[in-house]
């Protein structure tokens, strides 16, 4: 009984210690997001766009999402072996 007590206790801060991890990274990536595309550098990459055959904005705004799925993966490896010695343990 006391053994399934702790394995929950286990599970339910693992839980907790991704969620942190997760809200914390997302706000983040948020403000990132926000300083790069609604700001200064958002008006630059507009006039740049305006000389190039291509959208800036657009070809940038890829490069970002491709880091942000880079960043959430790394970020997910890292509380997966922050977590896997806890539930090793069980």
């Amino acid at each position: 009984m006391l053994d399934t007590v702790f394995n929950i206790l286990k599970v339910t801060v693992i839980v907790a210690i991704a969620a942190v991890f997760m809200v914390a990274i997302t706000g983040l990536l948020n403000l990132i997001t926000s300083l790069v595309f609604s700001s200064v550098v958002g008006e630059i990459l507009a006039l740049i766009s305006m000389y190039l055959p291509f959208n800036a904005l657009n070809v940038f705004g890829a490069i970002g999402t491709a880091t942000v799925a880079i960043l959430s993966f790394l970020i997910a490896k890292k509380i997966f072996d922050l977590t896997s010695w806890s539930v090793s343990a069980v």
